[in-house]
């Protein structure tokens, strides 16, 4: 496990367009390549956090933009429940979340959390744990052995959050991040057949339950690896981790065979090899710097010749997609279309204010 320690750290309120600054202290630890799916660090978002619409609604999928809109959207959504509320969350450290759901569970709703115990999450979730507990609600440990890096929220059997965030406070105002409110009912579904399965399997992930349009973890590296195979013209990619050596070639051969590879990342020496063999065959890499001033890169997106979008919590890392419990929602046609405008807009914003990585 790797300590980071920064202080100086600039919350960011967005209010009528004006961002507000003040000073607060920041720490930060992150899981090894060994589990390969890492709490989030955060970097100090600039005033280029702020570019993205807060939310661009379609039909069946809204997409949430972070830091941008702040994480109402998801207080309100736990505060819309009349039935059931259904959670799985990597990192659960947010006395605000606690209390919606304290609430919901005061109004009659039947409130279940599942969260992480493996590498932090013991650590991380224990306060909110207990608090929970305290308060009646049916909250679980996940399986030991396995790091259940999934953040959903799934409300009432007819819609459900899906995001690439934590629901740790400290970082909601300096992250990169997003989250997709699903109102597709086979997803719904999914999400609540996955949910009951992980209930009932207490020593390993349970069986997901499949629908079109999900990927989940484990097994999520072929759709990644397949996904980038079939572009023609771009690849745009972000990550809070770049190991995975089948995406990482996945890349590269884009790259060669002609297609504009963009990867966007926070700089982490521990990716500076797949950056040289991607950079070497064609591709571009960008990188913030890992510090208080700075946007800290947490999204997962890929987009492929602007019309396919793979969005949720898998890392480009071997654990997040071969053995962790994750999951991204995986579109194309008119569902990716709802959200790419958005993920694109913020996304060269970003890329633009990086800096180039070099050997």
């Amino acid at each position: 496990m790797r300590n980071k320690t920064r202080t100086g750290l600039v919350s960011v309120v967005i209010i009528v367009g004006i961002i507000a600054v003040s000073a607060a202290s920041h720490v930060h630890h992150t899981a090894g390549e060994q589990h390969s799916a890492a709490a989030a660090p955060a970097g100090t978002a600039t005033a280029s956090s702020a570019v993205a619409a807060t939310g661009v609604s379609g039909t069946e999928y809204t997409l949430v933009q972070e830091p941008a809109a702040g994480f109402h959207p998801i207080y309100d959504l736990l505060d819309q429940a009349k039935h059931t509320i259904d959670m799985t969350m990597y990192e659960l450290a947010d006395p605000t979340a606690v209390q919606h759901l304290v609430a919901a569970k005061h109004r009659g709703v039947t409130v279940r959390v599942l969260l992480d115990k493996d590498f932090s999450g013991g650590r991380v979730n224990a306060t909110d744990f207990h608090s929970l507990q305290a308060a009646g609600i049916d909250v679980r440990w996940a399986p030991a052995g396995f790091i259940f890096h999934q953040k959903t929220i799934a409300i009432d059997d007819t819609v459900a959050a899906v995001g690439t965030a934590n629901l740790t406070a400290r970082y909601y105002a300096s992250s990169r991040d997003a989250w997709v409110i699903d109102r597709n009912p086979a997803h719904v579904a999914a999400i609540e057949g996955t949910f009951a399965a992980d209930l009932a399997s207490p020593s390993r992930p349970g069986t997901a339950t499949q629908a079109p349009g999900l990927v989940w973890s484990p097994g999520a590296e072929t759709a990644f690896v397949n996904t980038i195979n079939t572009a023609k013209t771009t690849v745009d990619f972000q990550s809070e981790e770049l190991k995975d050596h089948a995406v990482v070639t996945a890349l590269a051969q884009a790259a060669k065979r002609g297609v504009t590879c963009r990867i966007l990342m926070t700089r982490n020496t521990a990716w500076y090899a797949a950056f040289r063999q991607v950079t070497s065959a064609g591709c571009t890499v960008h990188v913030f710097p890992n510090n208080a001033n700075t946007v800290y890169i947490h999204e997962k997106t890929v987009v492929t010749d602007r019309t396919h979008v793979i969005i949720g919590s898998q890392n480009a890392g071997s654990y997040s997609l071969t053995r962790n419990r994750e999951l991204s929602l995986n579109l194309t046609g008119p569902a990716a279309q709802t959200l790419i405008p958005s993920v694109d807009s913020v996304y060269a914003t970003d890329f633009a204010a990086a800096t180039t990585w070099t050997r």
